[in-house]
Order: structure tokens, then sequence, then C-alpha cells
């Protein structure tokens, strides 16, 4: 099935700009090997909507893979390094293989990095047998504070090892974490919409709510709903302490004080 990557919102130059895109020569992914039978799932998120939760409560069900930053940069390279593989669409081809659990093989996916899948004629390969969930956070201030403080420290998950720092609040960094979210939802939005492709639409807030219940109907989306996904095996806690209400209280107060002069 062809795959249309749009030119608008940045989508053609985000494909240039990555950084995988640039470390690695392009293979057409037409020339690689994969699973014939295998089906993909695609959580489909912006940063701190709750990916991790998300898979970790799929990987409860004991059918599927844990998914994990797979598709980054970082992740991408290192194995690439060590498994001496020449390409992304070689490295695909092998995490197609080995990262998946019952032939189906769930990750986590950025609108990058559909995009990426797409640039190296991947995605194109395995569309009709994929299955996207696009999971958004409908509070997008919280959202926006939760970034400003993983980025500072680098905890992205609640049992992340890092050093202990204490994060600094900007409520201008904040402000444009907001925007960009909505770009990179809007982003999302279109290159699904464009080309097709129909996702679960997932609430992080209802998920957080209610894990049972969604993870049945997610579970029922990827075909198999005999599967009971169990929350109380979740790694993940509660990142969110006063420090976020605090700063969200700040931030709404220092954008409805009058201005200067006024």
């Amino acid at each position: 099935m062809p795959i249309i990557v749009p030119d608008r919102l940045d989508l053609v130059q985000m494909a240039l700009d990555d950084p995988i895109t640039r470390a690695m020569p392009l293979r057409d992914g037409a020339s690689v090997a994969l699973p014939e039978d295998m089906a993909y799932a695609f959580i489909v998120f912006t940063c701190r909507t709750g990916s991790f939760y998300l898979a970790d409560l799929l990987a409860t069900s004991g059918y599927f893979n844990s998914a994990d930053e797979d598709l980054a940069f970082g992740p991408v390279t290192q194995r690439c390094a060590r498994d001496n593989i020449g390409s992304f669409s070689e490295y695909f081809s092998a995490l197609s293989r080995t990262g998946s659990r019952n032939n189906v093989l769930v990750l986590k996916c950025s609108a990058a990095q559909l995009v990426l899948l797409a640039w190296h004629g991947l995605l194109q390969r395995i569309v009709r047998r994929s299955r996207f969930i696009f999971l958004e956070r409908m509070d997008k201030l919280a959202q926006a504070i939760s970034w400003s403080i993983a980025v500072q420290t680098s905890r992205y998950r609640s049992f992340d090892e890092t050093a202990d720092i204490t994060p600094v609040y900007d409520g201008a960094d904040i402000a444009d974490r907001i925007a960009r979210i909505a770009y990179e939802n809007a982003q999302i939005a279109l290159f699904l919409g464009i080309n097709g492709i129909v996702p679960l639409h997932i609430v992080y807030e209802r998920m957080a709510a209610a894990p049972l219940e969604h993870g049945r109907n997610v579970c029922r989306f990827l075909g198999h709903p005999e599967l009971v996904c169990d929350p109380a095996r979740i790694r993940l806690l509660r990142q969110a302490t006063d420090r976020n209400r605090a700063w969200r209280a700040r931030f709404l107060a220092e954008r409805t004080q009058p201005a200067a002069g006024s």
C-alpha cells in the first residue's frame, strides 16, 4: 500500500533532519526480509502521554512484547554497532525477528518515527497488517510540565536511575512545550488521516483511571479479545508530585496577571 508523506507541517523535513537519516544510509525497505505473517501494533504518542504505561499494561497480558524506545536514535545505533547492521531497514528487519512475541511486534512510535518508517519504505510493506493506537493527553499543561521536569532530570520512568537533580521552573519553556505538543499531535493526525489510517484513540487520563477496561479495549482492537491485562503488574509509578501542582498554579497565575503598563 502506498504511503504519502505530505509536505506540510514539516513532515518531509523531519525525515531529512532525523539523526538516523543523517547517520545511516537510505536503503530501500523493499530489499530487506520481513516476516510475512508478522502483525505490528504502533503506540503513536507525543512525549509524556503514558506510552510506557500503555506498553507495560499490554505486556502484563503475557502475550505482547514490552515496547521500549526501539525506534529512537540511541537504541538503533547501539544495536547496529553491536550487531554490525548497516542500515535502518536492516535494523527494522532484525527487530521484527527478535523483538516480537507471538508473531506480534508492539512499537512505541512518534510522528517523526512514523515518517522515518515511510521514508525507508518499510511502513508501506506492513501497513495492511498493522494497527495504530493514538495516545493523547487532554491536559496539555500537565503534559508540558511533566516533560519539562523529565528533560531536566533525565527521569522519564519512575524506575530510571538518574542523578539527583532539582528541576527549575521556566514558564516560557512550558509554554513552548505546549505549542510543540499541539504541533506534534497535528503531525500525527495529518499523517494518519491522509493515508486513511483510522487509529484507536486512547486518552491518557481515562486510561490511568480505568486501566483494566482500556487494556481490554486495546487487546480487542489488536484482535485478541480473550486477553486480560493486569494493572497490578505495571512497573511504573505515578511521578507527579506537589512540584507539578505548584508549577501549574504558577504558570496559570503568570498568564492572568495584567501586562506591565496596562
